[in-house]
């Protein structure tokens, strides 16, 4: 097994320490309360256990697995699937207003491109928030919300360099 290793920002200044494996028990346990600090925008360069979910946000392995929800999320809205057993059903009209924004973050989590841990953060929490715009229709556009996580995630920079 190789080590993990983290760099943050401490009191003695640029700090690189190995992630333990309580420490990836901790930001499993600890995973939504670290989404919503990054989303919101604290340093991911503030500590251990923050600096590791950023890290496993970041990784290939997470942003497809973010990409595979959100195309599940377009499907329900298409096909009128019912929620699963404890799930909310998706808003059909917010869905179908921001497929363009979905279809873009869904191609962007999948590309190699560098990306921002809070973007990733922002993409997930709104597919865990039931009272947000995935799935309520009087709750904010989804397109506008989207676009501002592509744009936090750093892609809009990447895209608008790239276009013809």
């Amino acid at each position: 097994m190789t080590a993990t290793w983290v760099l943050y920002i401490s009191a003695a200044g640029l700090t690189e320490r190995p992630v333990r494996p309580w420490h990836r028990g901790l930001v499993r346990l600890r995973g939504d309360n670290l989404d919503r600090r990054i989303a919101a925008g604290e340093s991911t360069d503030s500590g251990r256990l923050i600096a590791a979910r950023a890290r496993e946000l970041m990784s290939d392995g997470y942003r497809a697995e973010l990409a595979t929800f959100w195309e599940d999320v377009l499907l329900r809205a298409d096909r009128q699937l019912p929620p699963r057993r404890h799930e909310v059903a998706v808003s059909r009209s917010q869905v179908h207003a921001a497929e363009r924004e979905v279809d873009e973050l869904v191609e962007l989590l999948r590309s190699r491109r560098p990306v921002s841990a809070r973007g990733i953060a922002m993409a997930s929490l709104l597919l865990s928030d039931g009272a947000g715009p995935v799935f309520r229709r009087t709750a904010p556009r989804l397109s506008g919300v989207l676009r501002a996580v592509i744009d936090v995630t750093g892609f809009a920079s990447v895209r608008g360099s790239f276009a013809a």
